[in-house]
């Protein structure tokens, strides 16, 4: 899965009313927004081309359907409190029908058909002010419910409800998760306010429900560093690790239908960022997937490519 494309559609996507107060103490959004532009995210995860990383986290739209990031959006309220400029508490409420989303609408289906869904998150800006001299980092928690109901994942390839050892599969009410960010420069080139150096970073989404949830466990981390090579200041080099375990309850599914059985997931992608001049990018890209799909049916798979993006 790869870096986020909008369709061949064209697409309405942000509509909103946003009020500052108190010098952004407080901030509200109120309007057509996305849940991954809000949360559940971090700068670093752009500089990656798969999908796993770009964006957001890839678990959370697998286990929610409806769950909306760029390029839909869905109605929505979003409110952050800054007790101190260092830290923040969010919170937002989202309509979570996934019909919405659906190319033929192009973004202009207001209506409020699905459930809830209800995300918090809270962060710790380490030294992200402009002259605070230390090593700058980002620590986030969250957490979210969504307010649907779900069935078993024992299925047939068609979607249809199977049947296991004679019992028809429940449906369950509600489904929650939570997560842990962590991102810290750990080495710096120049002054306190450059940007060059080495980052770290580390993502973890646990969605504990595995009746109805494929992915339980996803986690993705890896390195960034920018100016790695002297003279090439702005060009970013990024090394990064996916993992998405699967569900057990699922495996069993597979196991019982003979065909193969899903365990895990696992991707490393190796790109580098060449700026040739300030609006024109080229990134050429290396991946490699282990265990595609999970089953161990398919081999593993050596991909090459590269991004061309130009900035106006």
């Amino acid at each position: 899965m790869q870096q986020v494309f909008g369709g061949q559609t064209y697409k309405l996507v942000d509509l909103y009313f946003q009020q500052s107060l108190w010098e952004d103490r407080f901030n509200c959004r109120l309007g057509r927004i996305a849940m991954g532009d809000e949360f559940l995210s971090s700068p670093l995860y752009w500089n990656y081309v798969n999908n796993g990383f770009d964006g957001n986290p890839v678990a959370i739209f697998k286990n929610v359907p409806g769950v909306t990031a760029y390029p839909n959006a869905t109605w929505g309220i979003r409110a952050r409190v800054r007790p101190v400029k260092e830290v923040y508490l969010m919170a937002g409420l989202f309509n979570n029908d996934p019909d919405v989303s659906e190319s033929k609408n192009h973004g202009v289906d207001f209506s409020m058909r699905g459930p809830c869904f209800v995300i918090a998150e809270t962060g710790y800006l380490r030294n992200r002010e402009k002259g605070s001299g230390g090593l700058p980092g980002n620590y986030k928690f969250g957490a979210y419910y969504h307010n649907g109901d779900y069935d078993d994942l024992y299925r047939d390839g068609a979607g249809n409800s199977y049947v296991l050892s004679g019992n028809a599969p429940q449906t369950h009410h509600g489904n929650w998760g939570f997560y842990i960010l962590l991102d810290q420069m750990i080495y710096r080139e120049g002054g306190s306010d450059s940007e060059q150096g080495l980052t770290p970073f580390v993502s973890l989404l646990f969605a504990p429900d595995k009746d109805i949830n494929p992915l339980p466990f996803f986690m993705n981390g890896g390195l960034v560093y920018k100016g790695s090579i002297p003279g090439r200041d702005r060009d970013i080099a990024a090394f990064g690790v996916i993992y998405g375990g699967f569900s057990d309850d699922l495996e069993r599914y597979q196991e019982d239908a003979k065909v193969g059985v899903q365990r895990f997931e696992l991707v490393l992608e190796l790109n580098y960022n060449v700026e040739i001049v300030r609006w024109l990018h080229l990134i050429p890209d290396i991946q490699y997937v282990i265990n595609p799909g999970g089953t161990g049916d398919i081999s593993d798979a050596l991909v090459l490519g590269f991004q061309l993006a130009l900035n106006l």
